[in-house]
């Protein structure tokens, strides 16, 4: 730790502060074959994003939803504390959908502009 001249100290964090327990991760993928690798989320937060994409894509039925539907409608299905607690609402749901797109739980409907989704 350094001082600065306004006496604002400077802090470091590495890793998860002393006694708080490890965050269980979970490995995202995304279907676009030139985006090798993985991200990982805090697997609270992709169980809750997935299964609220689930409840929002049976509710929309043969249809599906556009990408701001499905953003729209999560906002509707995820409590506000935890909207919060999520951080980006919009970067969750893309990063959880274009897992689930890889796992097969759902694709896109083809030549639709805006871009909709359903279950398969």
């Amino acid at each position: 730790m350094r001082d600065y001249p306004d006496g604002v100290a400077e802090v470091r964090i590495f890793g998860r502060p002393k006694g708080l327990p490890m965050t269980e991760k979970t490995d995202c993928r995304t279907p676009n074959p030139d985006r090798p690798g993985v991200t990982r989320i805090p697997t609270w937060k992709y169980d809750l994003v997935r299964s609220a994409i689930l409840e929002a894509l049976r509710s929309a039925g043969e249809d599906g939803l556009t990408l701001s539907e499905l953003r729209d409608d999560l906002r509707d299905r995820i409590a506000a504390e935890d909207v919060l607690r999520l951080g980006s609402l919009s970067w969750h749901m893309t990063t959880v959908k274009l897992n689930m797109e890889v796992l097969g739980d759902f694709g896109r409907v083809k030549n639709s502009s805006p871009q909709r989704v359903t279950l398969r």
